[in-house]
């Protein structure tokens, strides 16, 4: 019997190695082969083990055969606590906003804290600026010039300036031509929830056909716009021969602003729009604070520190500024310190920017003649129109408080 067995397992085994070795053979000739050839050969084997009544082989650990699915799950991770991050809105991504509230004893803090000190009180229609919102609800922001935080809650969301196209009437309200709105668009929809001065807590649902963007706005009121005086600065220079040099540099740095209009919710940069300081542009070897004591370009820092005091009176935002590394001698009590600071003749390392933080575009004036550099900043703000008196037929103008 046990011969018997013996000489039927080495049957077994050669045709199962015969039948391998003819696979290849096979596949060669075309044939499809299904199952692969070792699955056919574990299978044989084990039906063999089955007939004869032999245990299961046991397969070494680290075997190519896949442990059953319950042992192989790993454990899961307990999950870390989520951490909200400090989002930070980019200067270039500046957005108004209003503060929403009534709470008179609301006021912007010193830190983001209820007991740290009062810096101001903001109006319920005051016109914020939002730099970051911090994970322990309040949001660090500036108001009228001020930097400071607020609780969250009470700062509403980011509106942009935008200007009526026509007169229309929505909810009760009138609105008026060329009148401003702080818009916030519905995501994927033309419709903006629109909200005026006059009720902060009303929003207008206006479909964007009725609207104009700043730019829309300053190029259809371009000619109409009246400038009124916001801020000046001045600074001092000597006219002497010894100084050509940087009195040129003055002048085109002057002239290289003069005349531009800063749209609203936008920024003036001197890197974007002011003069470059190179030889290319006409700029003259002058006096700088550097290791050779001299470059192209010198004297800049005057024409961007007058233009800072100007922007600094109009209560302009400044973005950014930078003092000199040394005392300069045209400073005057009221001056805003500027420097540009340039790495080559071109790429700028310091720059000079301020935001507008006005609904009104902002038209810049600068000159350097006679020893004076000069910068006026106007606001450019449409005529009030003649109100006709009904009882007499004469034209008044409105009264600005009513206006």
């Amino acid at each position: 019997m046990r011969r018997g067995r013996r000489r039927f397992l080495t049957l077994a085994i050669v045709m199962a190695l015969l039948s391998s070795a003819a696979a290849p053979a096979q596949a060669a000739l075309g044939y499809r082969l299904e199952p692969p050839p070792e699955q056919v050969e574990r299978e044989r084997e084990e039906e063999l083990r089955e007939l004869l009544g032999l245990p299961p082989e046991e397969e070494a650990p680290g075997d190519s055969a896949e442990a059953p699915e319950a042992s192989q799950e790993p454990e899961t991770p307990e999950e870390p606590e989520e951490v909200f991050p400090v989002v930070t809105v980019p200067a270039e991504n500046y957005s108004i906003v209003n503060i929403g509230f009534n709470n008179k004893s609301l006021y912007l803090r010193s830190a983001p804290s209820a007991g740290a000190s009062r810096l101001l009180l903001p109006f319920a229609t005051e016109r914020a600026f939002v730099r970051e919102t911090l994970e322990n609800g309040w949001s660090r922001v500036i108001v009228r010039g001020t930097e400071g935080y607020l609780p969250t809650q009470y700062v509403k969301d980011n509106c942009f300036p935008m200007y009526l196209r026509r007169d229309y009437t929505i909810d009760g309200v009138a609105l008026t031509e060329d009148q401003y709105v702080y818009a916030r668009s519905r995501d994927g929809q033309n419709i903006y929830d629109c909200y005026t001065d006059a009720d902060i807590s009303q929003h207008l649902p206006l479909n964007g056909a009725l609207l104009m963007t700043p730019e829309e706005y300053y190029e259809k009121n371009r000619d109409r716009l009246v400038p009124v005086l916001i801020g000046e600065g001045e600074t001092s220079y000597s006219t002497s021969s010894a100084n050509w040099g940087r009195n040129v540099n003055l002048d085109l740095g002057c002239k290289s602003v003069d005349g531009f209009v800063v749209l609203p919710a936008t920024y003036f940069s001197w890197c974007q729009h002011g003069g470059s300081g190179s030889r290319a542009d006409g700029y003259q070897l002058a006096t700088v604070f550097s290791s050779t004591g001299y470059d192209y370009g010198g004297g800049l820092c005057q024409v961007t520190t007058t233009l800072a005091t100007a922007a600094d009176h109009a209560k302009m935002y400044l973005a950014e500024i930078y003092a000199h590394s040394r005392p300069v001698t045209y400073l005057r009590e009221d001056s805003r310190e500027a420097s540009i600071w340039r790495n080559g003749n071109i790429v700028y390392q310091h720059d000079f920017t301020f935001f507008n933080n006005r609904m009104n575009p902002i038209l810049i004036r600068m000159k350097a003649e006679n020893g004076i550099v000069t910068a006026q900043l106007y606001e450019l703000v449409l005529p009030k129109e003649p109100q006709t008196d009904a009882a007499d037929g004469t034209n008044e103008a409105k009264d600005e408080s009513t206006a």
